[in-house]
């Protein structure tokens, strides 16, 4: 691979899958959809919005990797 190959590939953002980020933060499902629903006493609105891969309500879900990687970041300044 040459040089710009590798920079082509830094800036392509990746989609992490809900079992990854629950991994990365440990927490568990639930707590991820709980700081997703604005319903709830503990949503949080700086956590990063889920992306819909299938194009569908309802369908799978991902999110983008250096979103999550910043809320990571965040909250361990907080």
């Amino acid at each position: 691979m040459s040089q710009s190959d590798f920079i082509a590939l830094a800036v392509i953002p990746c989609v992490l899958r809900l079992k990854v980020v629950m991994r990365r933060t440990g927490l568990s499902r639930s707590s991820l959809y709980s700081l997703m629903d604005p319903n709830s006493k503990y949503f949080d609105p700086s956590f990063p919005k889920r992306i819909y891969l299938t194009g569908r309500i309802g369908g799978a879900i991902g999110f983008i990797e250096s979103e999550v990687s910043q809320w990571i970041e965040s909250r361990i300044t907080a």
